[in-house]
């Protein structure tokens, strides 16, 4: 879905069309054009403009009650974000896709707008139909198998899927390197603004680029760089391109050779670095970034130059002293719960096809359900209180 959605699997049309609807049951086709092609691919980490920013945070006034946390740090601070966002990161990890095919669509419908993405008018009667059809295929398909079974079987084809889009696509964009580049690529050369490419560059992070592993296993969003320059570019060109384009960037003040060169537990650890930061840190992240934006508005630098440096100062005394790795390496209690969780639900994610073949009754549904859902849910709680080791 994700090659042919921008064109690449294929120079004829229908075939790329067809590719890119093959997997309307994980996500309905013009809300994927909105949300990623239109959304995500022009406006990289752009807060109010990339949908993707918006996906986990569930900031609304009805949405209190839905785990979120933040992604960006200009996003509201919430006290359930820090409080919660380690069972929140778990939840959505396995909810993303079935919220995205089922549950957020009467939203996106309502809004007429994916996040913050705007759906064009004429779609809306399309997506409605897509919706409709599909749910009456998973009722068919329940009613077929039994209501119990049939539904666990749909919730946990969602839910594996979930994991592997939630992890692959979010370690690429939502990391401190991807989300503070680009205003400190403006400070180096005293510039307003950046060209396209540069910030697509700026906010991407690669890893593993000559693994043909975590290539296959990614649908080689491992070389997101490459992807977000060229889009209509088949992915098995993405290793060649990029030692070509390391020379490229080079000229333009950007070591992409260093920021490609990390692998693909390295791009975990600097998501969960800066998710841990956003959330644990959250009012010193706002005030950062408010701090940050002031400081680049205003035209007075005599004055304002040193107030900033000293915020800036303090604010990364804060980080160093709160960091998600300390500088002696050790890592503290919360981010080891949340490493241990996060193992714990993708094995549960793996043994639910197995418990599916071997025990195909529908009576253990809610044996693969308790796996699934309910253990990684009571190991988060046991350590809900924690205080970092080098206290």
């Amino acid at each position: 879905m994700h090659t042919g959605s921008h064109f690449a699997m294929s120079t004829i049309p229908q075939i790329n069309k067809l590719s890119a609807y093959i997997g309307t049951f994980h996500a309905q086709y013009h809300l994927w054009i909105v949300q990623h092609v239109l959304g995500h691919h022009i406006h990289t980490n752009i807060i109010f403009m990339d949908p993707d920013v918006h996906h986990f945070s569930h900031d609304r006034k009805e949405e209190e009650k839905i785990p979120g946390y933040r992604t960006h740090p200009k996003q509201k601070v919430l006290k359930k974000y820090k409080w919660g966002w380690k069972f929140a990161i778990l939840f959505q990890v396995w909810a993303t896709t079935f919220a995205i095919a089922f549950a957020n669509t009467p939203k996106y419908l309502a809004d007429r707008a994916m996040e913050v993405t705007k759906i064009p008018t004429k779609w809306l009667t399309n997506i409605r139909n897509d919706r409709i059809i599909l749910l009456s295929a998973c009722m068919l398909f329940m009613w077929y198998h039994g209501a119990v079974y049939g539904f666990w079987c749909l919730f946990h084809v969602w839910g594996v899927h979930g994991t592997c889009f939630n992890v692959f696509s979010q370690i690429s964009h939502t990391n401190e390197e991807s989300m503070t580049s680009v205003n400190k690529y403006k400070k180096k050369y005293k510039i307003k603004k950046i060209e396209w490419a540069m910030h697509q560059m700026l906010t991407t992070s690669d890893y593993s680029c000559d693994s043909w592993f975590w290539s296959i296993v990614s649908i080689h969003l491992n070389n997101q760089a490459m992807h977000h320059l060229f889009p209509s570019v088949h992915p098995c060109h993405y290793p060649a391109m990029r030692r070509k384009l390391i020379p490229v960037c080079a000229k333009f003040g950007v070591n992409y050779e260093q920021r490609s060169s990390g692998d693909f537990f390295d791009a975990v650890a600097r998501y969960l670095g800066w998710i841990s930061k956003l959330n644990e840190n959250g009012n010193s992240m706002a005030v950062a970034a408010t701090a940050a934006t002031a400081a680049t508005a205003t035209k007075n630098v005599s004055a304002t130059t040193v107030a900033s440096k000293s915020e800036e100062e303090a604010f990364q005394h804060d980080i160093k002293k709160d960091s998600f790795i300390e500088n002696d390496g050790c890592v503290s209690t919360s981010s080891r719960v949340l490493a241990i969780s996060g193992t714990l639900i993708v094995c549960a994610t793996l043994a639910i096809p197995t418990m599916a073949c071997y025990l195909p009754a529908f009576q253990w549904a809610p044996l693969q359900a308790f796996v699934a859902t309910l253990i990684p849910l009571i190991l988060t709680l046991r350590f809900q209180e924690y205080d970092d080791l080098h206290n």
